[in-house]
């Protein structure tokens, strides 16, 4: 991310981290007691759909290759969804520092998500504001066309695969390792 922060730096923009800490992700996740008020300052408040909750958990297990125990699955939710909201509030009171026209937030796929991520989050905090999502994805041998990949934001970026591994052998390897 050098280049980015590096042109944000060069424009005289500010950066702003805008994720929870590590600590309370982890809180969140051991579903430790959280104050009500940081509760709705995270929009863990708003209910979530159960078709869009049921696949937010099926991307926790698919994205960890199915080796997570059943009962971190729903833990990481929480995590991903705190984080969610965490950005989102980050972004919207960076917004207010200053004269702005925009920021740009830079995450993973799954908090760029329209239906369930961060933009999701702004549009319930901020419903005048107008978001615009990209996903980064490695071309797969066997997804042919740009219409089979996921369509959960406005504009699919293809990069080239940077290995031919399958991360479910790093994963095993890593989990063997923690053993």
């Amino acid at each position: 991310y050098s280049p980015i922060a590096q042109a944000a730096l060069d424009a005289r923009l500010p950066l702003v981290a805008a994720n929870i800490p590590a600590a309370e992700a982890r809180a969140m996740a051991r579903r430790e007691p959280v104050a009500p008020e940081r509760i709705a300052e995270l929009s863990l408040d708003q209910p979530m759909s159960k078709g869009l909750y049921a696949d937010l958990l099926d991307d926790i297990r698919q994205s960890h290759c199915g080796m997570l125990p059943e009962h971190a699955v729903g833990s990481m939710a929480m995590a991903q969804r705190a984080r969610d909201g965490g950005m989102a509030r980050a972004l919207v009171t960076a917004d207010q520092i200053g004269p702005r026209d925009g920021g740009v937030l830079i995450t993973g796929n799954g908090h760029a998500r329209k239906d369930r991520g961060v933009p999701s989050v702004l549009a319930r905090l901020t419903p005048q504001s107008a978001t615009f999502a990209v996903s980064f994805f490695e071309v797969q041998d066997d997804i042919l066309t740009p219409a089979d990949y996921p369509q959960t934001v406005d504009a699919l970026w293809f990069t080239a695969r940077t290995d031919g591994e399958d991360p479910c052998t790093k994963m095993a390897e890593h989990l063997h390792k923690k053993r």
